[in-house]
């Protein structure tokens, strides 16, 4: 995939991501072909061979650009809180119809999930300027949590809110629905 800052490469990039999640919208990933997608973007398929190698590759274009905005976004609004960062991230995929309509795909979850990863490490590089192996699993384990809970939430079809998800995520977090669980088992003798 280019990672140049070519402003007309990106410029194509971004027209063939519109494309493809324009498609999507309607359409299955696996039902999509990149003759497809060339042909509603307007480019020829040499050109998006040498942008992008695949079509998971479109989607991972599209997220980074998606998070690295939400970044830019988060230090503006003043994002200070482990709570407002989880609620942050939720809002932004509820409110891209684009990312939540594709949500419930097979593949977008790994997808959203490695990039958020690489996000929350960007994150810590950012603030700290170095990071560790430590911080590294924690976030995967994080990004991995975050990603199938708010999948969980959009299978619900909403049922609780948003910001009740956020509450839990952060109970799960700091251990206290754990503890929770632990004393509810003790109840039962079977469970000790």
């Amino acid at each position: 995939m280019y990672k140049g800052k070519h402003k007309t490469a990106v410029k194509s990039q971004k027209i063939i991501a519109e494309a493809f999640f324009d498609i999507l919208m309607e359409r299955s990933y696996y039902d999509v072909s990149i003759k497809e997608i060339c042909a509603h973007a307007g480019i020829s398929r040499q050109t998006f061979y040498s942008l992008f190698g695949t079509k998971e590759d479109v989607i991972r274009f599209y997220l980074a650009e998606t998070f690295s905005q939400w970044r830019q976004q988060a230090k503006t609004n003043g994002v200070n809180s482990l709570y407002d960062l989880i609620l942050f991230f939720l809002l932004g995929i509820t409110e891209d119809e684009k990312l939540a309509q594709l949500y419930s795909s097979e593949v977008l979850g790994g997808i959203l999930a490695d990039i958020l990863k690489e996000h929350l490490d960007k994150t810590i590089m950012y603030e700290r300027g170095s990071i560790s192996v430590g911080d590294s699993v924690a976030n995967s384990f994080i990004a991995g949590g975050l990603t199938m809970a708010f999948k969980q939430w959009h299978a619900d079809a909403g049922r609780i809110s948003i910001e009740d998800v956020t509450m839990f995520i952060i109970k799960i977090l700091s251990g206290e629905y754990f503890t929770d669980i632990m004393s509810y088992a003790k109840q039962f003798p079977s469970l000790k």
